[in-house]
């Protein structure tokens, strides 16, 4: 079990792109220093939540590794951060072929995976981070696509 640390704010996304690039030895785009050319940040309002950092970030990296698997280097992902409503949110949003129903079932599961070498723990991750800081979140997908993984931090 894992502490929440007490106290802390965060600005969401000020070096993510770097971070998702630089973790998931992402090809960049020559025209690009900042992120690769499959995805694209779209920060329409700053945000700054009381949150654990590292916990925070590893939930996105978590995400964003399962966006990329998705999309197999034939897609995009977008990551929009921003207001809905009065409620400040994050979404991921990738081009994949989209989650079926079974697999949409079960994908928070600890140990279930779709990939041939997957161990069934990131999304399990996520959910618990994003639950220990009392941060609701949503996975949108129909088979097709787009999936959307959505956050709210209020």
């Amino acid at each position: 079990e894992y502490q929440v640390a007490a106290d802390t704010t965060i600005d969401v996304v000020p070096h993510w792109p770097e971070l998702v690039a630089a973790k998931t030895q992402a090809s960049f785009d020559q025209s690009s220093t900042a992120s690769p050319r499959w995805l694209e940040w779209l920060v329409e309002a700053p945000v700054t939540v009381p949150a654990d950092r590292a916990q925070i970030e590893q939930a996105v990296l978590n995400v964003c590794r399962n966006a990329i698997d998705a999309i197999d280097h034939d897609g995009t992902i977008t990551v929009r951060l921003g207001q809905a409503g009065d409620r400040r949110t994050l979404a991921i949003e990738d081009t994949g072929p989209g989650i079926g129903d079974e697999a949409r079932g079960q994908i928070f599961t600890p140990f279930f995976t779709t990939k041939p070498h997957g161990q069934g723990i990131g999304l399990t991750l996520v959910r618990e981070i994003l639950s220990r800081h009392g941060f609701p979140h949503d996975l949108a997908s129909a088979p097709g696509g787009p999936t959307t993984f959505t956050v709210w931090f209020d």
